[in-house]
């Protein structure tokens, strides 16, 4: 599909419009919410934070649980 410079003249023209009216949609969200796009990019950071702590934590004790059963089999092959 080659519309050459008509098309792309064309594409950015139409990107460019709906990239403006998508980034005034978002100040307006945010003039009315009352908020900064620092304080959003501070909560998703410490969301992610949060979100990495809780799967960390997840993961330790699924280790330990593993090394649980693990060393519970061994103990019961010595014994037995």
């Amino acid at each position: 599909m080659s519309l050459g410079l008509r098309g792309m003249a064309a594409g950015g023209i139409i990107g460019g419009v709906l990239g403006s009216v998508a980034g005034v949609a978002s100040l307006a969200l945010l003039y009315a919410s009352g908020t900064s796009m620092e304080e959003i990019r501070y909560w998703q950071y410490k969301w992610r934070i949060d979100r990495d702590n809780m799967i960390h934590q997840a993961m330790r004790n699924k280790r330990r649980r593993i090394q649980h059963i693990l060393n519970f089999q061994r103990s019961r092959s010595e014994s037995g």
